[in-house]
């Protein structure tokens, strides 16, 4: 069990940290990461405490999100580093959407070990 327990799951919009930052298009930081992955959070052979979780934005509402979480709180500066790079990603996935000779990107929740 690893990152590909992480890889494969699916949270509903609206639940858990990563359905409620999709949801209401925000940025959540330094939240419990066991509210996202349950028990598997303090199982894993480097147990996971914190969330960051960023929303790819486009317009008003989210695309997807981006999750990371980590042994250590997250700091100011990786907060800003998730949100630019959040901006950016929605910013490829849209000029790719747009661009109907390439294939459509699929999404998935992802993550890191901080």
């Amino acid at each position: 069990m690893g990152a590909s327990a992480i890889e494969a799951a699916r949270v509903p919009i609206g639940e858990r940290i990563t359905g409620w930052a999709f949801a209401h298009n925000q940025v959540v930081a330094n939240s419990d990461a066991s509210l996202d992955l349950g028990s598997m959070a303090k199982t894993l052979s480097v147990p996971l405490k914190y969330a960051l979780v960023a929303p790819l934005p486009e317009g008003n509402h989210s695309i997807a999100v981006v999750a990371l979480y980590g042994t250590h709180m997250f700091d100011k500066n990786h907060t800003r580093m998730l949100e630019s790079a959040a901006g950016l990603f929605a910013d490829s996935i849209a000029a790719a959407s747009s661009d109907d000779s390439l294939p459509k990107p699929a999404m998935r929740k992802t993550a890191s070990v901080h």
